[in-house]
C-alpha cells in the first residue's frame, strides 16, 4: 500500500534512514544523526510545503519512503516538487519504488506542478537508466567538495 506518512510512522521511517545511510555511505557523506533524522521527518510530516510518501508490505510495515518538498524558482511561478530522499528496503525493490515515484508524480500534478525533480547519489548504484526509462531527463549536476 502507498500512503502519506503520519507522526505514528516516524520510528519506521527513521529506521529506513539508518539502512539508507549504511548502504550509501561514502567518503563524501556527512555524519549521520538518528536524532536529527527523526526531527526532520516530524518537520516534514507537519509541513504544508513537504510530504513523505510511504510504501508498506502485506504486514503494513513501511518498506519504502519518498520525501519531497514543493518549491518555485526565484525566476518563475512554475511549481516544482523535489525529491529529498527515496529509499526502498532491498527485499522490496522493483514494484514499490515505482509505485512511490508514481504517487509523487500524482501529488505533483494535483498541486499543479510543472516539474518533478529527482536526484541520485552515484554510490552505490547509478539510477540514470531507471530515471530515463521513466521519462526523466538530466537537467543539472551537483558537485561536492569536502572541506
Amino acid at each position: 500500500m502507498i500512503r502519506e506518512a503520519t507522526i505514528d510512522d516516524v520510528a519506521e521511517i527513521a529506521a529506513l534512514g539508518v539502512k539508507f545511510f549504511a548502504e550509501a555511505e561514502n567518503d563524501l557523506s556527512p555524519k549521520f544523526s538518528a536524532e536529527k533524522t527523526a526531527q526532520f521527518i516530524i518537520e516534514m510530516i507537519m509541513s504544508d510545503e513537504a510530504s513523505i510518501i510511504v510504501g508498506t508490505n502485506s504486514d503494513y510495515r513501511i518498506v519504502g519512503v519518498l520525501g519531497n518538498v514543493i518549491s518555485k524558482p526565484f525566476f518563475s511561478d512554475d511549481i516544482t516538487v523535489h525529491e529529498l530522499f527515496w529509499y526502498v528496503d532491498k527485499g522490496y525493490r522493483g514494484s514499490i519504488g515505482r509505485r512511490l515515484l508514481k504517487a509523487l508524480e500524482d501529488r505533483a500534478m494535483g498541486l499543479g506542478a510543472t516539474f518533478v525533480s529527482m536526484s541520485c547519489m552515484t554510490h552505490p548504484m547509478d539510477m540514470d537508466s531507471y530515471y530515463k526509462r521513466n521519462g526523466y531527463s538530466i537537467f543539472e549536476k551537483t558537485y561536492v567538495r569536502r572541506l
